[in-house]
C-alpha cells in the first residue's frame, strides 16, 4: 500500500507540473513499465507485445483479496494484469488476447488465434472468415467466392478479379481506368471510377480527376489530398505529388522545414503546415521546450529512398495480381497477414514502414520498445519466437469467465 501511495504522489506531483502554460505537444505524465502477470492500467504499462488483460484468477476483482507478504494484511487482486498476446494458432477466448492482426477464430469456446480477411477472389480458404468481406468461402471448391445473387456478377470491388472494378449500375466486372483517363465521378453512365491498381485518381487545378502515376504532380499544380498518405506506417507511403512535395488544400506545396533552433512553446504557429510543435524532451514538464518536428520525412536522401519502396512494392503488387490493393486507400488489405500482397510483399511493406516513419527528436520512452521494422504487419506471426498466451493463465481466464 505504501508503494502505490508514493506512486499515487509522484504522478500527482508530475501532472501539476506538467498542466503549465507550456504548448508543445507531449505527454503530460511518466508511466512505470510493468511485467507479466503485474498490475497494469493507464500509467502502468505492459511491455510490446502483452495485453493488459483481466486477471484470470478472480472472478470478481473487487471483491476478492489477495494475503500481502504472508501476514494478515490484505488488498483487492488487481483487475487487469500483463499478459502475453497469442500468435497463430494460440488458444483464445476473445480476439483481446491474440497479437495485433490476428482474431480469435470460433471465439468464446476453444477458440485460436487466426488470420481473418486475408484471401482475395479465386483464393483457397478454409471457411468464411479467411475470405475478404462480400466474398464466401465456397464449401465444395474451397475458395473465395462472390457472395452475391445469381444475376449479378459483383456488388463491389472486392468481388472482381485484379485490374477490374464494379460496375455499380450493370452489376458486372469492367475494366478500371488507365493513365490519363477520367476517374472519380464520370459522365459515361458509372457513378463512379477507379484508376488501374498502381496508378492515383488526382485533381488537376481546374477540377478535372484523371489517373496518374504516383509521385509524378509538380509543386505548384493541383492535387487530391485523399489519395496520398505519407506517414510510413503500416507499409503507406504514397502522393500525387513528386519527390519534396506534399498535397496540401489541393495545391503540390514544398516541404517547407522549421529550423530545431526555433523555440514553438510560445507561439506553435512558427511551425509549417507539415509540423507539430513537440516537447523536445517528450513530456510536458516544466522547462520543456518546443521543436517544431515534420509528420512526414523531410530528408532528400530519405524521401527518394521511400518512393524507390513505394515502386518497388506497386511493381511486386502488380505482377501478383494482388487485387486486394487500391491506392485510393480504400481497402489496403494487402496488410493483412497472409494476404496476397503480405505473402508476396512483405519485404517492401516493412521497407516503407522501417524508413518512411518521421521520428521525434526526444520521444518519450516506452516499455519494450522494439525496432519499427517489426512491428504491426512487419511482425512475424507464426515463428515459434512469437509470445503465446500461457496455457495455465488462458486455463484460468476461461473457467472465470464462464462462472
Amino acid at each position: 500500500m505504501m508503494k502505490q501511495i508514493i506512486v499515487i504522489c509522484i504522478l500527482a506531483g508530475l501532472f501539476i507540473a506538467g498542466s503549465s502554460a507550456q504548448q508543445c505537444q507531449g505527454d503530460d505524465y511518466f508511466f512505470a513499465c510493468v511485467e507479466e502477470g503485474e498490475k497494469c492500467n493507464g500509467t502502468l504499462i505492459c511491455e510490446y507485445g502483452y495485453g493488459c488483460l483481466q486477471n484470470p484468477y478472480i472472478t470478481n476483482p473487487l471483491s476478492t483479496l489477495a494475503e500481502l507478504d504472508g501476514g494478515s494484511s490484505y488488498e483487492p487482486y488487481a483487475p487487469f494484469i500483463c499478459i502475453k498476446l497469442g500468435a497463430l494458432g494460440s488458444p483464445c477466448y476473445n480476439d483481446d488476447q491474440c497479437m495485433y492482426g490476428l482474431d480469435c477464430y470460433n471465439s468464446g469456446y476453444m477458440g485460436t488465434c487466426q488470420q481473418f480477411s486475408f484471401a482475395q477472389l479465386g483464393e483457397d480458404c478454409r471457411f468464411n472468415e479467411e475470405c475478404y468481406g462480400s466474398l464466401l468461402c465456397d464449401p465444395f471448391e474451397k475458395e473465395c467466392i462472390a457472395n452475391i445473387g445469381s444475376d449479378y456478377q459483383c456488388g463491389n470491388n472486392i468481388q472482381c478479379a485484379y485490374g477490374y472494378q464494379c460496375n455499380s449500375t450493370t452489376n458486372l466486372c469492367v475494366p478500371r481506368a488507365s493513365v490519363g483517363q477520367e476517374c472519380q465521378q464520370t459522365k459515361d453512365g458509372f457513378s463512379y471510377m477507379y484508376c488501374q491498381e498502381d496508378l492515383i485518381c488526382n485533381r488537376d487545378s481546374e477540377g478535372n480527376n484523371s489517373c496518374v502515376t504516383p509521385f509524378s504532380i509538380a509543386a505548384g499544380k493541383g492535387c487530391l489530398g485523399d489519395n496520398q498518405d505519407l506517414s510510413g506506417e503500416l507499409g503507406f507511403y504514397l502522393s500525387p505529388c513528386q519527390a519534396g512535395s506534399i498535397c496540401y488544400s489541393g495545391v503540390c506545396e514544398t516541404l517547407n522545414v522549421t529550423a530545431a533552433s526555433v523555440n514553438c512553446s510560445a507561439d506553435a504557429s512558427q511551425c509549417s503546415f507539415i509540423e507539430n510543435c513537440q516537447c523536445n524532451n517528450g513530456t510536458r514538464m516544466e522547462g520543456a521546450t518546443g521543436q517544431c518536428v515534420a509528420r512526414v520525412v523531410t530528408n532528400t536522401e530519405t524521401i527518394n529512398k521511400c518512393i524507390e519502396y513505394t515502386t518497388d512494392l506497386l511493381s511486386c503488387l502488380k505482377d501478383n495480381e494482388c487485387s486486394d490493393y487500391s491506392l485510393t486507400l480504400e481497402d489496403g488489405g494487402f496488410l493483412v497477414p497472409n494476404s496476397c500482397g503480405y505473402r508476396n510483399c512483405h519485404s517492401e511493406i516493412c521497407n516503407i514502414q522501417a524508413e518512411c516513419i518521421s521520428q521525434l527528436p526526444s520521444p518519450a520512452p516506452s516499455c519494450g520498445e522494439v525496432d519499427l521494422g517489426e512491428i504491426y504487419y512487419c511482425a512475424d506471426f507464426s515463428s515459434a519466437s512469437t509470445l503465446t498466451v500461457s496455457g495455465s493463465i488462458l486455463f484460468a481466464l476461461i473457467i472465470a469467465l464462464l462462472f
